[in-house]
C-alpha cells in the first residue's frame, strides 16, 4: 500500500493534507473500505513534526478501524476554527473503553504518545457495536 510508503519527507513535499487525502484513497482501493477524509477549511501547522504526528494519528485510527473494528465506513475530519481537531470515526464494533484489555493497546499507546508530543488532547469514545470515534484537540487559536 503506497500510503504505508509515505515518509516525512513525502509529507511534507506533499503537504499533510493530500498525504491525507491519499491514505484514505490507498484504504478504500485496498481494503474495499470506505474511507472519506474531509476539511472544511484548509488547516496549517507551523511545525512539521505536527503534521507528522497528526498524519500518524490518522494513520493509527485507520489501521485500528481495518484491523480490530471490522468498520464499513471511516471517516477522518480535520478543522481549526477556534481550535484544532482531528476526528476520526468508524462505524465497526466499537469496544468497552473501561476494559483495560483493549484501552492500553499497543495502537492507543502510541497514539496517546503522540497527541502528547504535540501537546493535543486524546478522546476516546466507544461502545461495543456502536463503533468508535477518537478526537484529537488542541485549544489553541491555530497551530500557524
Amino acid at each position: 500500500m503506497l500510503s504505508r510508503g509515505i515518509d516525512p519527507m513525502s509529507i511534507e513535499m506533499l503537504g499533510h493534507e493530500d498525504a491525507i487525502k491519499i491514505l484514505a484513497s490507498d484504504t478504500q482501493k485496498s481494503s474495499g473500505v470506505k474511507c472519506n477524509f474531509e476539511s472544511p477549511q484548509p488547516v496549517t501547522f507551523n511545525e512539521q513534526t505536527i503534521s507528522i504526528q497528526i498524519y500518524r494519528i490518522i494513520q493509527e485510527c485507520i489501521n485500528n478501524a481495518l484491523k480490530h473494528a471490522d468498520a464499513k465506513n471511516i471517516r477522518v475530519h480535520l478543522k481549526n476554527t477556534d481550535y484544532f481537531e482531528l476526528t476520526v470515526s468508524d462505524d465497526g464494533k466499537g469496544f468497552n473503553t473501561k476494559d483495560k484489555t483493549h484501552n492500553n493497546g499497543l495502537g492507543l499507546r502510541i497514539m496517546r504518545y503522540r497527541t502528547d508530543i504535540i501537546g493535543c488532547k486524546l478522546d476516546i469514545e466507544s461502545s461495543p457495536g456502536e463503533g468508535t470515534v477518537i478526537r484529537c484537540n488542541r485549544r489553541f487559536e491555530t497551530f500557524s
